[in-house]
């Protein structure tokens, strides 16, 4: 059985990397979302599409470091 996910846990990551202006990518819920005690039913068995979640959780952001370094490779 998948463990469960608290999307308490990554909004509390995301506040945290607010603070420090560091880059958040969330790729999936997992098998087992819990939000407030109570399991969603999501229609993917990962929890990996996007226009099921709450939508201050759809945050996919990418390092600005790791954005400069490609954009000068492909000058």
């Amino acid at each position: 059985m998948p463990f469960p996910f608290h999307l308490e846990w990554a909004r509390e990551l995301w506040d945290h990397r607010q603070r420090r202006g560091v880059a958040f990518f969330l790729k999936q819920l997992g098998g087992r979302p819990i939000e407030r005690v109570r399991e969603l039913d999501l229609s993917d068995s990962h929890g990996g599409n996007w226009a099921e979640w709450q939508e201050n959780l759809r945050v996919r952001e990418v390092p600005g470091v790791f954005m400069q370094t490609r954009l000068s490779y492909s000058k």
